[in-house]
């Protein structure tokens, strides 16, 4: 006993006793707690309360999300940014990058399709920006060009789904990012032709 005093005797015990009354109902709760939350009732209430939630989710996609989409995407394209908050998104995203999931999700998006396809559009404007005078090819028009082509290669005639933006009058001499100077070509050809004039190219490979 750690009070020889009957006053702190008593205070000892009473706090002992709603201590103990404390415990007690703690361990009656979690394991009434533990039976119910096994029971079949609580799981068809889970089923319940989860399908409800997912209706509701999707009723307020249809009615705000949907109906409104293309006036979000408009007033996104549309909106005027200042050279400071242009600034700042770059830096965001730049070190969004550096993170675990921004590689990890970077490189997904590399190996999809629009990943690929946004890749080669864009080292294909680097090129042009320094090559040619002209520079106005869209991803629309290459879109456009892959089925007026019927997606197949514009020298050989082989259906591949590589195919490559070639300019028929390089950039290095002169030629521009224009849809009137790009056809869609395999790996092999695009590769073979390199920069060399079109009549040029045709010819030799004539002779092999």
């Amino acid at each position: 006993m750690p009070y020889k005093d009957k006053e702190k005797q008593r205070e000892y015990y009473r706090e002992y006793d709603k201590k103990r009354d404390k415990d007690k109902r703690k361990s009656q709760y979690a394991k009434a707690w533990a039976k119910y939350s096994k029971s079949q009732k609580y799981l068809d209430y889970l089923e319940r309360t989860s399908e409800y939630r997912l209706e509701q989710k999707r009723i307020y996609y249809i009615n705000n999300c949907m109906e409104n989409r293309e006036e979000i995407n408009r007033r996104e394209r549309n909106r005027i940014r200042t050279p400071e908050q242009v600034e700042k998104r770059r830096l965001s995203r730049r070190a969004w990058k550096k993170t675990l999931n921004g590689r990890i999700s970077e490189k997904k998006w590399a190996k999809s399709e629009n990943g690929r396809l946004a890749i080669r559009q864009k080292e294909q404007r680097r090129r042009a920006r320094k090559f040619a005078t002209i520079n106005d090819f869209t991803k629309e028009q290459w879109i456009e060009l892959l089925e007026e082509y019927n997606y197949l290669c514009a020298y050989c005639n082989t259906k591949s789904k590589k195919l490559q933006q070639d300019h028929v009058i390089p950039l290095s001499r002169g030629g521009e990012h224009t849809k009137g100077n790009i056809v869609p070509a395999c790996p092999f050809c695009n590769s073979s032709k390199h920069d060399h004039p079109l009549l040029v190219w045709m010819y030799s490979r004539a002779q092999l």
